[in-house]
């Protein structure tokens, strides 16, 4: 072999190993476990597992606001307690003042002409409870418990007048009248209705605020 041949031997022999070379020693990044799609997987990654610190405190409640007050007990915010109720009235007026004094009756809503009946539950009595209220005010009374419920109705109906009526401050509302009244009613015991009778003209006697 001559000079010429050896030399373009090592010639090819070199570029060869320098191809090699070159090829062994290329980029590398994308088989990479840290490359860069190596950082997109964490970033991914990464929100996932992200959560707000337990220990943060909790917003503060809203603040108690008059009328309300803070319970000493619970530390909740609590609305004021219902006012105490108003103390017993002092007055009332009379069978004898209603049966003469009809101008008083309009505040109270009911009127002289309307029925025994329409009010209270007198079912068991029809002749009183056909009667208008004005006529049982003119009521005497009798033997037996029919004398005893005209007793009654005379007082009842004064004393009805009497807690309906704006301007008086009587020892009773109008419902409790109507609802004792009929209790008795209903009892038909003689002794039962006086007693309410004489209780309630106690209180119809109180003193007249309307003379």
């Amino acid at each position: 072999m001559n000079l010429y041949s050896t030399r373009l031997l090592t010639a090819i022999s070199l570029a060869g190993a320098l191809a090699f070379v070159a090829a062994c020693s290329g980029p590398s990044s994308s088989l990479s476990p840290t490359g860069p799609s190596a950082t997109t997987a964490s970033s991914a990654t990464g929100g996932a597992n992200f959560s707000p610190n337990p220990s943060e405190p909790p917003p503060p409640p809203p603040p108690c606001e008059p009328p309300n007050e803070i319970d000493p007990t619970t530390g909740e915010c609590v609305p004021p307690p219902p006012p105490p109720p108003p103390p017993p009235g002092d007055e009332g007026c009379t069978p004898g003042y209603w049966k003469n004094h009809t101008d008083s009756w309009p505040p109270t809503g009911y009127s002289p002409a309307q029925t025994v009946g329409s009010v209270f539950a007198a079912g068991a009595f029809p002749s009183l409870a056909g009667e208008t209220l004005l006529q049982a005010l003119q009521g005497g009374g009798g033997p037996g418990t029919l004398g005893a419920a005209t007793i009654l109705i005379r007082a009842g109906v004064a004393a009805l007048l009497n807690a309906a009526h704006p301007d008086m401050a009587y020892t009773r509302t109008a419902a409790s009248v109507i609802a004792d009244v009929n209790a008795a009613l209903a009892s038909g015991n003689r002794d039962t209705m006086l007693a309410l009778a004489s209780s309630l003209d106690r209180d119809n006697n109180l003193g007249c605020p309307l003379n």
